[in-house]
């Protein structure tokens, strides 16, 4: 009986098969024979296609089984970094907090780190970097970029370079950039946003009460909408003795940076009392959001005319330990050994290297204990730090009819030759969150009764059988999509940012061919592509047909012109190659050079309304 179904179902699909092939075929009647010939076809690639199916399922099943399905979020981080530049930073007669730009040397320090930074488990992680400057308003100097190969880095490094004064202080500016990017989604990792500022906003002319606790609220905004995202801010305060000085920093400003870092998750609140300080909040930062253990500062020293050699100890039972070492002299040297006497490489098994001018960051995974060697030459200031991130020791210890499990977890501490001096590092945290406690959990073992054998024959045996038919329907409904997806027109030529937030001289462009879309629509957040603060959307639709050419159709919403000429909502223009098209504060050009044929060449520069003819 239940085969009688298979066989009837197996003629319905066929019957359904033959009919469906021979009407996507119609305008070729004629020619059975190709036609015959075809449909042969078909029905072999559907039988490589249903065994290929099979083998699918059955290795789907097999891992179900395995293994249950778990969700794999973003473990890279993506630190947004928000530097004030403004006006106070620079050198005002003595007063300014960072004219020796300390602040970029720092940038430079935590940048290379992530450059070499593994997970908490010692395994490779993508990261990636974000610089905003600001002052009167915010400026996107780099944009996600990842931090993996040198090249990249130093390219960021020549970018932030002695930057200039950039007027007054506009913190909302530049978190409101920071939000901005990471709802484009500009990186495969979990954002962080550190923001170093020297005090509070500042604006030209006098504000009164009213206007400073709209800008409070704001910030407040700000911070929440971090939270609701689960975004990190941790605020950086440059709190020098002129900062210190001033009264409504220390009533209104220095509290909101607190309350705005403890309202986000891990946020966290930094003071340094000069910008000497800010390479070592920076490590330690860095060395957090990457998961590692910060043994802190083991070598501060000016090195001699002679060199220096010095005496690292590495304790066993560590997956990953990392020395970050900062130079005073680009030109000085540096060369660590093993405990075997072998010079350190990043060709060696395990190691990731990551350096610039005067930031070198060893990370080694599973290093062997003993004493590494340190030599250095050059004179000028030598600081090293030691990270170390440790391996899981667990001592499981079973009774009857209970078992208990007990995690254990040991801090490693480094021994060097000399008492180490730490920088003067005064961190002020916001409210900080209690430190884990280790539980034991006990749990009782309870025997599972037998599994009991039956003998009868359940309902659904017989119809079990025909659960292999979707294989069979499967395969000719992709199909049949796929060749009606082929017939469709879809919106071709390519779009190039000529000018606006987020362009890079023209060389940031979208290929509109590989997204086979019926309706391409850019601008607004929720488009297709999003523009960095774009409100008005625009949408690019294909037309009829000439010569196997498509016409391409712009629509508009809100400020969009095409060619100088505004569109009004509701209407439509027949685009052209290197067409002008305006967005907002966005300048873009579409070209397609299949358009510039003489069938496609404007008669008139009139609009047409969807579904009406020429007006």
């Amino acid at each position: 009986m239940a085969w009688g179904r298979v066989l009837w179902l197996t003629k319905l699909i066929s019957g359904a098969a033959y009919y469906l092939l021979q009407a996507w075929d119609g305008r070729k009647r004629q020619h059975r024979a190709s036609c015959r010939r075809r449909l042969t076809g078909c029905i072999l690639w559907l039988l490589i296609l249903t065994v290929i199916g099979c083998g699918v399922l059955f290795g789907l099943m097999q891992i179900a089984r395995a293994a249950p399905v778990r969700q794999e979020l973003p473990t890279g981080r993506w630190v947004q970094l928000l530097i004030d530049n403004s006006n106070s930073n620079y050198d005002r007669v003595g007063t300014g907090t960072d004219p020796e730009f300390l602040r970029i040397t720092a940038a430079r320090l935590l940048l290379t780190y992530l450059g070499a930074a593994g997970g908490a488990d010692g395994s490779t992680q993508a990261h990636y970097g974000s610089v905003i400057f600001f002052g009167t308003e915010a400026e996107e100097v780099i944009t996600a970029v990842p931090l993996k190969q040198p090249q990249q880095r130093e390219a960021i490094f020549r970018l932030i370079d002695s930057p200039p004064p950039m007027g007054w202080t506009d913190h909302a500016a530049a978190l409101e950039l920071a939000l901005a990017q990471s709802s484009a989604q500009l990186a495969p990792a979990s954002p962080a946003v550190i923001l170093l500022t020297d005090g509070k906003p500042e604006w030209p002319g006098n504000r009164g009460n009213s206007e400073i606790a709209a800008y409070k609220t704001r910030l407040r905004q700000l911070a929440a909408e971090m939270a609701n995202r689960q975004i990190p801010l941790i605020v950086v305060l440059l709190a020098t003795e002129a900062t210190l000085a001033d009264s409504e920093t220390n009533i209104t400003w220095r509290p909101l940076w607190q309350e705005m870092a403890a309202m986000t998750p891990d946020g966290r609140y930094f003071e340094a009392q000069t910008a000497a300080d800010l390479p070592g909040i920076y490590h330690e930062l860095v060395s957090a959001l990457t998961g590692a253990t910060n043994q802190g500062v083991i070598i501060e020293v000016d090195v001699p005319a002679a060199g220096l050699d010095r005496l690292l100890t590495v304790e066993s039972g560590l997956a990953q330990v990392t020395f970050v070492i900062h130079k005073a002299e680009a030109s000085q040297t540096v060369r660590l050994y093993k405990p075997d006497g072998q010079l350190l490489t990043a060709n060696n098994a395990g190691i990731r290297l990551a350096y610039s001018g005067h930031e070198i960051v060893w990370a080694i995974e599973n290093p062997p204990a003993g004493e590494w060697q340190l030599q250095a030459a050059g004179t000028g200031a030598l600081v090293v730090w030691q990270d170390v991130q440790q391996l899981p020791t667990s001592t499981p210890t079973t009774t009857r009819p209970t078992a208990t499990a007990t995690t254990l977890a040991t801090a490693a501490v480094a021994a060097v030759t000399s008492s180490p001096t730490r920088l003067s590092i005064s961190p002020t945290s916001s409210p900080t969150r209690p430190a884990a406690t280790p539980t034991t959990v006990s749990y009782a073992a309870t025997p599972l009764p037998a599994p009991m054998l039956s003998t009868e024959r359940s309902s659904w045996s017989g119809w079990s059988r025909l659960l292999i038919l979707p294989l069979f329907a499967l395969p000719l409904l992709l199909f049949g999509w796929y060749r009606h997806a082929q017939q469709r027109p879809a919106v071709s030529g390519t779009l190039r940012l000529l000018a606006g937030p987020g362009a890079s001289g023209g060389q940031h462009l979208i290929d509109l061919d590989t997204y086979r879309r019926r309706r391409f629509t850019f601008g607004q957040p929720a488009s297709d592509w999003s523009l960095l603060r774009a409100v008005s959307q625009a949408v690019i639709e294909p037309g009829s047909e000439q010569d196997g050419v498509h016409q391409m159709w712009l629509t508009g919403e809100g400020s969009v012109s095409l060619n100088g000429q505004p569109l009004q909502s509701g209407q439509r223009y027949q685009l052209a190659d290197a067409d002008l098209i305006t967005l907002d504060q966005h300048r873009l050009r579409y070209e397609n050079l299949h358009l510039n044929r003489p069938a496609f060449n404007r008669r008139s520069h009139k609009f047409l309304i969807p579904n009406s003819k020429e007006v």
